[in-house]
């Protein structure tokens, strides 16, 4: 059997399957548990035993969509655009997206550093870049 994990994409599992993998850790265990560990035990079994509920569910999935991530909806709102130009951008790869079988998930932050790059350069900026370029070249000698 194999050992049932916590993370998203994790496979569904069996009640069954569950209580055996928590009764083989908790065998493994039993060597080493005093009277007095048995709430704190029993604590942990039962927010185990939540969090696996929750994975088959997708409450949890939910809730981890609920921090950072956005729709499509909320995304063209999040930067001005149309949702049409949101698809074609996605299509284009030109946008940020994570895509789980046919819907769009945007990270907020993600999307915020995608705004930020496409930031230009004042006049200013590029006369002092030409400035700097120009007088780095004109130290160093030819090597011909």
């Amino acid at each position: 059997m194999k050992p049932i994990g916590y993370g998203v994409g994790v496979r569904k599992a069996s009640i069954i399957e569950v209580f055996i993998f928590v009764n083989v850790k908790e065998k493994q265990m039993m060597s080493e548990i005093t009277f007095e560990q048995i709430p704190l035990i029993l604590g942990e079994i039962k927010n185990r035993l939540d969090r696996i509920e929750g994975m088959l569910t997708g409450k949890e999935i939910q809730e981890h969509l609920e921090e950072g991530f956005m729709n499509i909806t909320e995304a063209a709102s999040f930067l001005n655009l149309a949702e049409s130009t949101i698809y074609g951008k996605v299509c284009r790869s030109e946008i940020p997206v994570n895509k789980k079988g046919k819907r769009l998930y945007f990270e907020k932050e993600e999307l915020q550093k995608w705004v930020l790059e496409g930031r230009r350069k004042t006049v200013e900026e590029r006369i002092g870049e030409a400035n700097s370029q120009y007088l780095g070249s004109r130290g160093r000698r030819s090597q011909y």
